[in-house]
This record gives C-alpha cells, sequence and structure tokens, in this order.
C-alpha cells in the first residue's frame, strides 16, 4: 500500500525563499554605507524608556535650600516655603546629601538680619554652616485656572544654580550665568471647593520640585520620538 506524503509550507524550499527575501532587504543597507547597528535596529525594538544621568552631583555635607520668589513675580504668596519644603523632600527621599538645612534657620536668619536681601548666597549657606546651597529663582508660578491665566494652564518657571560655599562661586551650571532653567506646565482644571488655591499650589510646587531635582540624580524619561 502506497501513501503520499502531503507537501509543507515550510519545507527546504520555503526557508530558501525566506533567506534571499530577507537577503533583498538587507543588502541594500550595506551597499549604501549603512552600519550593523541600523540594521540590527530593524529587528530590536528598543525600549521606550531611556536613562537620564545627572547633569550634576552634589559634594556637600549640608546642603541649604534657598528659594527666590519674589511676590511681583509670582503673583501668589507662601510659594518660597511651600517649594522649598518640597524640594527637601525629594533631595531626601533620593538621599542626595547627608543633611539639609532645617527650613526654621534660615526663616530665623531671614527674619532676624536686617540686610538679608543684600547678602550673597555663598554667605547665607556660611551663615547657616551649610557647604552648598541650591539657588532656585522662581521666575513664575501660575496655577492653571481660567481665574489666574486666560489659557487656564499652570505654569511654573525657575532658574536653578548651585553654589559652593568655600569656593565663594557658582559651580554648575559652568555655561549659564543665569542658571538651569525649568519649565513645568500643567493641564487646564475646574476649581472645585473654596481651597482648590492651595490645592493647586501644593501640585504645581510638587511638579516643580521633582523636574528641579531630577537635575541631580539618574532617572528615567521617555524615548523621544526622533530616538526610536
Amino acid at each position: 500500500m502506497f501513501y503520499s506524503r502531503k507537501k509543507t509550507p515550510y519545507g527546504p524550499r520555503h526557508g530558501w525563499s525566506r533567506c534571499v527575501w530577507l537577503l533583498f532587504c538587507v543588502l541594500p543597507l550595506f551597499l549604501g554605507g549603512c552600519p550593523i547597528g541600523a540594521v540590527v535596529a530593524l529587528f530590536v525594538k528598543k525600549d521606550p524608556m531611556v536613562v537620564v544621568e545627572a547633569e550634576y552631583e552634589f559634594t556637600a555635607d549640608k546642603l541649604l535650600v534657598l528659594v527666590d520668589s519674589p511676590t511681583e513675580r509670582t503673583g501668589l504668596s507662601g510659594i518660597r516655603p511651600l517649594l522649598s519644603r518640597r524640594l527637601a523632600e525629594e533631595i531626601s527621599r533620593y538621599n542626595l546629601v547627608p543633611a539639609v538645612v532645617p527650613a526654621g534657620e534660615l526663616a530665623v536668619l531671614r527674619i532676624s538680619t536686617d540686610d538679608f536681601g543684600q547678602l550673597s548666597i555663598p554667605e547665607v549657606g556660611r551663615r547657616l554652616s551649610a557647604d552648598q546651597v541650591l539657588y532656585v529663582k522662581v521666575m513664575e508660578f501660575s496655577l492653571g485656572t481660567m481665574v489666574d491665566k486666560p489659557v487656564g494652564r499652570g505654569i511654573a518657571r525657575a532658574r536653578v544654580t548651585v553654589f559652593d560655599v568655600a569656593q565663594d562661586r557658582r559651580v554648575w551650571p559652568k555655561d549659564r550665568p543665569l542658571g538651569r532653567e525649568v519649565l513645568v506646565r500643567t493641564p487646564f482644571r475646574e476649581p472645585t471647593g473654596q481651597d482648590y488655591r492651595q490645592e493647586f499650589a501644593e501640585d504645581l510646587s510638587k511638579r516643580t520640585a521633582e523636574s528641579v531635582i531630577k537635575l541631580f540624580r539618574e532617572h528615567e524619561e521617555p524615548r523621544k520620538p526622533a530616538d526610536r
């Protein structure tokens, strides 16, 4: 009794045809001077997240967080202590320095010093026994409601600088005298309740602190479309 063997699409000829197809796809890349990495990229899917290195690492044993938030620029009182607290929390969360100057000590110095506004940033740090000063100057702070801004978008814009007390000078960023700018935006949110301004201020301060402290620690960010 005779049996006929059924041909399958996965036999030698099928494998050969796949190799030929792959050769026709890849060969033009090599002939055009395309590197091997580009060929591999065709078949390997990139991770959607990318690791970003810290732009600067603190060298202080004791760090002072100094926020400058002129009311005529922010249009909202209470941002300075609020943002200072959030920054200190982020620094402690990631153990970026052994110690941070307590906010109360800075408040006492500010109140007890008549010419506090005339002191240099390193001098303020020196009087509080700090090694370095994280100086954050708030340029804009609006909450993101139709009352605060016509487009209803919350915006915080700040310039970040690090000063060394012993060297009595700015140590970062070296190529930007005015500081490293940080911009945070939030979408429009409908005000609800009597304390919505405080809630929005808390949220925007938290987002701003997170964006600032990311500059000083390794973290992950979504890969940009151009890098995919």
